[in-house]
């Protein structure tokens, strides 16, 4: 159940009702769920699986009592899906696209003849991907793994620099120039320059957790541990402008550590109320501006 409220004279007050039904197997997985629309129609999506257990058929969202339009999904002898066969965009039966493997090679065929090939090295990784035109685009990776160049069909180049240690440290790219990168011995990015020379600065506490991001047009600040029951929690964070907060974000938590409350101060204050059941599960929230 969701309400929502706006508070404030002349303002509209309304409550909006719509749960959610989970229907599952022996399995535990969701074969159906139910909703409701606008007009309070349910609306029902279904799901079947394999013996295997592979998604076998998808059925679209549809309102009760129409007939189901499905989604069906052919697989190999390990589960890989070989034929993915959809209804038809104009409505005149299904669409098909094969998938075909050969080895590091899978090769996708849509109902139109489209197709696109895609490579992988021997760590399953993205090598090239080929489209119906014969346009490749390759990736590079390091010996750690790590993307170091992309190249697309005209020529233009992505690099990518890493240190010794495998954190990215260097950016070069068509579209945004280059960008470098500072880390400090925690493999954390403390600084950020750009293609301008502009500087991004990150502060962190001593857990990690980033307290401040300084940009050259905004100063964003995060505080943690200061909220009631927040202990180890994000309790505000905020914008700073001229010695003061601006825009501001607040949490507040219930006494078992759960998030029960958010306030957000822009041109209003909106607030977001949490209440949950005997189970831990939420089961009301309430929104509000004021």
């Amino acid at each position: 159940t969701v309400t929502q409220q706006w508070g404030g004279a002349g303002l509209l007050k309304s409550q909006i009702a719509v749960p959610k039904e989970d229907f599952t197997d022996r399995l535990g997985r969701v074969v159906q769920s139910r909703t409701w629309g606008f007009d309070g129609t349910p609306v029902i999506t279904q799901t079947a699986f394999t013996a295997q257990g592979y998604t076998a058929s998808v059925a679209r969202p549809r309102f009760q009592g129409a007939a189901p339009v499905w989604t069906f999904y052919d697989r190999d002898d390990i589960g890989r899906v070989n034929k993915i066969r959809s209804p038809a965009p104009d409505g005149s039966g299904y669409a098909e696209t094969a998938y075909t493997y050969g080895g590091r090679v899978l090769s996708m065929v849509n109902a139109k003849g489209q197709s696109r090939i895609e490579e992988r090295n021997v760590l399953g990784k993205l090598k090239s991907a080929t489209d119906a035109l014969g346009n490749v685009t390759t990736y590079v990776y390091d010996g750690f793994g790590n993307l170091v160049r992309t190249r697309d069909p005209k020529g233009n180049e992505i690099a990518i620099g890493y240190d010794a240690l495998g954190r990215k440290t260097s950016l070069q790219d068509p579209d945004v120039g280059s960008v470098a990168y500072w880390v400090d011995p925690l493999g954390q990015t403390w600084k950020q320059r750009d293609a301008k020379a502009q500087e991004t600065l990150f502060s962190f506490d001593a857990l990690g957790r980033m307290v401040r991001r300084l940009e050259p047009d905004q100063d964003s600040r995060w505080e943690y541990d200061t909220a009631a029951n927040g202990i180890g929690k994000l309790a505000q964070s905020y914008t700073w402008v001229n010695g003061a907060a601006d825009v501001r974000r607040a949490m507040t938590y219930d006494a078992q550590g759960r998030l029960s409350g958010t306030e957000l101060n822009l041109d209003w204050d909106y607030f977001t109320q949490t209440a949950y059941d005997g189970f831990g599960r939420a089961n009301v929230q309430s929104y509000t501006r004021r």
